[in-house]
């Protein structure tokens, strides 16, 4: 049979402390724009006061989906008014912010056995409780959540992951040199990711991603081409088609069509985010460090490129779709982003998936 331990026992709701606290005025500058979602500072500044004109009442605090208005939770209905002062809206709630609080730190301090379905626990500030997931609705988890002091048992589908997703763009450190990821691609079972050879050229080094280690060093092909292969052995590291352009919406790699002179790219990187431009020449020599390196094959756009941007995935051009095709990844360019002159190259991402038998991730 299960036991409820002490230390949740003890977290029963208590009677609300009757204690009076002196009321703390709200700037008028903030209580005016508490409807306002995108004035985060002045809310969180809102927030805070409150939290503590309420004191031991406070029940937390939270944005109205439908109307952006600031609502504030209070145990005390004597209290309302200084949160109808401060320009808030008050809800009446049963659990003050430090039950909760202190809810959620038993459990985070617990070290009892907890069945395996069990994935999450966090303070739901709207409900007033202590939410704890389980997974697919298991009858263990369940009936484990529900003896927990304040807590609210609820179903999940999956467990939660710790997990990040290999994006084309974001960044690497590959010992000294920090580039740009390109794509995700795998052979055999095995994953990588294609970034720029000038990249990976010091040999086997360790390969650190935005979540983390990543993997190391596989292959370099520089001079002659330009790429280089990460051997991904990061089990948290998710590869899949994803280009990131930096603002919140990401596209999808689904085929490598390569775009013809005269077509638009687009091309993202780590230091100066997403760019578009046309193609102008294929079959491009570049001979970096005065003719030392020498790179064949490139093809050069009027998309501009900054240094760190190395390596980063180019694509088609979107064109308001969610599907690109896969271009190559970056290898140089001439001058920065703003100046109407600049131009980049890129290394075409056909050769590199036929010599190293290797397959995109694609959606």
């Amino acid at each position: 049979m299960f036991v409820r331990p002490s230390i949740f026992r003890a977290l029963t709701p208590s009677v609300v402390m009757s204690v009076v606290f002196a009321v703390c005025a709200v700037p008028a500058a903030v209580a005016s724009a508490l409807d306002r979602d995108s004035d985060v500072a002045l809310l969180a500044a809102a927030q805070d006061s409150l939290s503590t004109t309420l004191g031991s009442t406070f029940g937390g605090a939270w944005l109205d989906s439908a109307t952006g208005a600031l609502v504030v939770g209070v145990t005390d209905p004597a209290r309302a008014s200084a949160v109808r002062a401060a320009g808030a809206t008050p809800r009446i709630v049963r659990h003050s912010m430090a039950e909760l609080t202190a809810a959620q730190s038993a459990l985070d301090s617990y070290r009892g056995p907890v069945p395996p379905s069990v994935s999450s626990w966090y303070v739901d500030v709207r409900r007033n409780t202590v939410a704890v997931d389980v997974v697919r609705g298991d009858l263990e988890g369940m009936s484990w959540a529900r003896r927990i002091a304040l807590a609210e048992a609820r179903a999940v589908g999956e467990p939660v992951r710790p997990t990040w997703n290999i994006a084309g763009g974001q960044w690497i450190v590959i010992g000294h040199n920090t580039c740009s990821v390109g794509f995700n691609a795998h052979r055999g079972g095995q994953r990588y990711v294609i970034t720029a050879g000038h990249c990976t050229k010091g040999g086997r080094n360790n390969v650190m991603g935005t979540g983390g280690v990543l993997g190391l060093v596989t292959a370099t092909s520089f001079p002659g081409s330009d790429y280089g292969l990460v051997w991904v052995d990061q089990v948290l590291a998710e590869s899949s088609p994803r280009i990131t352009r930096h603002s919140g919406s990401d596209v999808f790699v689904a085929g490598t069509s390569a775009v013809p002179v005269g077509g638009r790219i687009c091309r993202s990187g780590q230091t100066s985010g997403w760019h578009c431009g046309e193609v102008t020449e294929l079959n491009v020599t570049d001979r970096y460090d005065g003719g030392k390196n020498t790179v064949y094959g490139l093809t050069r756009t009027t998309a501009c490129a900054e240094s760190g941007d190395s390596g980063g995935a180019v694509v088609s051009d979107p064109r308001g779709s969610r599907y690109v095709q896969a271009q190559g990844v970056l290898s140089g360019a001439a001058l920065e982003c703003g100046d109407p002159a600049a131009f980049s190259d890129f290394q075409p991402i056909k050769p590199v998936l036929s010599r190293q038998h290797l397959s995109l991730y694609e959606d």
